[in-house]
């Protein structure tokens, strides 16, 4: 009696594994329907059904991931080829799960992560050319991202000396126009000084030439003066000789 009721609880419990597995492909089968016919939100809608009926399914999980890559929806796409790749031990069905994967890293510019899904899909498939290709393609990108911070870091480098140039030439100029400024203002100076010295140099030969003029002067003075006395004394003796001359009388 016990060995039969076991048997009818196994009986049971297959029916029943049995009714979800037929519930889950249903809505998978649907799913994939919707999909092919380009109705994405439809097929999404369908393998989240068949998700719930069966959590680890990854058929289901690796096609609502691929549907939601084709939403646009990528962050919930790589989360989802992660969930499936990691319920999965069939070596092919993970490698495609990893392929995905790579592409959806790859389409949020995430070229690190991307290149290492790639390389991992082919650690689990040797063969797939077509992961190859995308890991060359991903490995390329990288290169050519790497190149062109390069070139910008070279670029900003290039346009800071320049402009660290134009500032030394700037600076160099004002010094020169200060120079000359100060040079000019040195001559002008000099000019001026030149100048007040040579209005000295005639005030002074101006009073040294009227000083001159006052001392001749006096000497003129002098020599008159002593020439006027001469005279005087010269008529004074002629008059006394006249006196001395006898007068003849008139008849």
């Amino acid at each position: 009696m016990k060995h039969t009721l076991n048997i009818l609880v196994t009986i049971i419990l297959l029916n029943g594994i049995s009714a979800l597995a037929q519930e889950e492909h249903k809505y998978i089968r649907k799913g994939n329907k919707d999909y092919n016919g380009q109705n994405y939100g439809n097929a999404l809608t369908e393998y989240e059904k068949a998700s719930t009926e069966n959590e680890r399914s990854f058929s289901a999980n690796y096609n609502k991931a691929n549907t939601l890559h084709r939403l646009d929806k990528n962050e919930e796409a790589i989360e989802q080829y992660q969930k499936a790749a990691s319920m999965e031990e069939d070596k092919l069905k993970r490698s495609k799960a990893f392929h995905n994967l790579g592409n959806a890293l790859l389409k949020s510019q995430k070229l690190d992560e991307s290149i290492e899904a790639y390389k991992q899909a082919l650690r689990l498939n040797p063969a797939a050319e077509d992961t190859r290709y995308n890991l060359v393609y991903a490995q390329k990108k990288k290169q050519e991202q790497e190149q062109n911070k390069d070139e910008n870091s070279d670029s900003n480098n290039d346009e800071n000396n320049d402009k660290q140039d134009n500032k030394d030439k700037q600076d160099n100029k004002e010094d020169q126009k200060n120079k000359d400024e100060n040079k000019d203002n040195q001559d002008k100076q000099n000019q001026q000084d030149e100048k007040n010295k040579d209005n000295k140099d005639a005030e002074q030969n101006g009073q040294n030439q009227q000083q001159m003029s006052e001392a001749d002067m006096k000497r003129l003075l002098d020599a008159i003066a002593n020439d006027e006395k001469s005279l005087q004394e010269k008529l004074k003796k002629q008059k006394a000789k006249v006196k001395k001359v006898k007068v003849e009388k008139d008849w």
